[in-house]
């Protein structure tokens, strides 16, 4: 089995060009990039992320979906689109992976689409869209889950899926059980520190 590559992760930089952390993965000696999709509009034109892995010699290995609160409204507001949007991105820059995050509780008809319709997307574009575990937000003495999917279990049924090492933490999972527990659907890793207090501090790892 081929070891995996190491990628650098655009959101890391989030307000900068994109073209300004592609150069700065190149120089730091990365095999390639995850492009976090952002108000940047290189970050959302597959010819010109194209361009920019061709001219610094690097890998796109996955395109984050602009889901995360920063991003919420790229590409609209209805996650179903904003996926589509992404495969479609990803298909022409020739990007395998889609990362998104899984639905939060109140959408339930989202829920549905991931499990009902999204296997055909996947084989029809030939993209992975793999769903990352996500974590619970501490409010005074309680944990509140946000997401349908917390529980690893509600992750059942998804074929693609993405470990958040820091998400993971902070949910209280080993991630080395989430990795055998995701087994041959993990197809990304989000791989971070965790300062263990609670939050989702994505650290530099050591």
């Amino acid at each position: 089995m081929p070891s995996p590559n190491v990628l650098f992760s655009s959101a890391a930089f989030f307000a900068r060009p994109l073209a300004w952390t592609f150069r700065l993965v190149a120089d730091a000696g990365f095999d390639g990039v995850e492009v976090m999709v952002t108000k940047d509009p290189d970050s959302q034109d597959p010819r010109r992320i194209r361009r920019l892995a061709e001219g610094f010699g690097l890998e796109v290995g996955a395109l984050h979906a602009p889901c995360l609160l920063m991003t919420r409204r790229g590409w609209g507001t209805d996650p179903v689109r904003k996926i589509d949007r992404s495969v479609e991105a990803a298909a022409d820059a020739g990007i395998p992976v889609v990362v998104v995050h899984p639905p939060y509780r109140w959408q339930a008809g989202f829920r549905r689409w991931l499990i009902e319709d999204l296997p055909r997307v996947e084989e029809r574009t030939g993209i992975a869209v793999a769903v990352e575990n996500m974590f619970p937000v501490r409010v005074g003495r309680r944990d509140v889950t946000f997401h349908s999917n917390q529980d690893l279990d509600q992750l059942e049924g998804i074929p693609h899926l993405v470990l958040d090492t820091s998400h993971a933490a902070v949910a209280r999972h080993d991630p080395v059980d989430v990795r055998r527990r995701f087994a041959d659907r993990l197809r990304h890793v989000h791989l971070s520190d965790n300062a263990g207090r609670g939050w989702d501090s994505h650290l530099p790892p050591g």
